[in-house]
């Protein structure tokens, strides 16, 4: 993409913004709206993320107050069924910590996060995490290897104990193959 393929996006915004300014509380607010439903059809947001979102395209943060607020009576955004859903998505991937940490930057209120997490059932991420731990050794328990493992794990958001869990699982269904030569 060139210099000037680049420009035109910014110049849009600052044309959009220098516009947007002009208008009253009221106008601001209608298009504010308009503005909300063009975000949201894009995908799930949280309040936070809309708020910053119409504060990118030059709306005053009462407007996006107001618009948020309104948005949220009419289910256009949603926190707490945002954090309910996450969990189920990322659970697949990361752990709680991750997950919290994700949320919390996103501007997710805790009791919704600890509504969301309360209702996941933790035990299929338990099961899962063994079977990844054991493909991740692959059959290789030396120390260096085990350490790389748990590290990869952590940060990804899984608690030490339930990693330490998990490779003591890994190690007890792990069995060593012997050369013994057909005896």
């Amino acid at each position: 993409m060139g210099r000037r393929q680049k420009a035109i996006p910014f110049l849009v915004n600052k044309i959009m913004k220098i516009q947007i300014e002009n208008l009253s509380m009221q106008e601001q607010f209608e298009l504010a709206k308009k503005k909300t439903a063009e975000i949201t059809a894009r995908g799930r947001k949280t309040e936070k993320e809309l708020k910053d979102k119409l504060r990118q395209y030059g709306f005053c943060p009462d407007v996006c107050d107001a618009v948020a607020q309104w948005a949220c009576e009419y289910y256009f955004i949603d926190d707490a069924e945002y954090a309910r859903v996450y969990v189920q998505t990322a659970s697949k991937k990361y752990g709680r910590r991750r997950i919290e940490q994700a949320l919390r930057f996103k501007g997710v209120a805790s009791e919704y996060i600890e509504d969301a997490f309360a209702e996941f059932d933790f035990e299929d991420v338990r099961e899962k995490l063994e079977v990844e731990v054991e493909k991740r050794l692959g059959g290789n328990f030396e120390r260096k290897n085990v350490d790389k493992v748990v590290r990869h794990f952590l940060a990804r958001g899984y608690a030490y104990e339930q990693i330490r869990s998990a490779l003591d699982m890994a190690k007890q269904n792990h069995i060593p193959e012997e050369d013994n030569d057909g005896f």
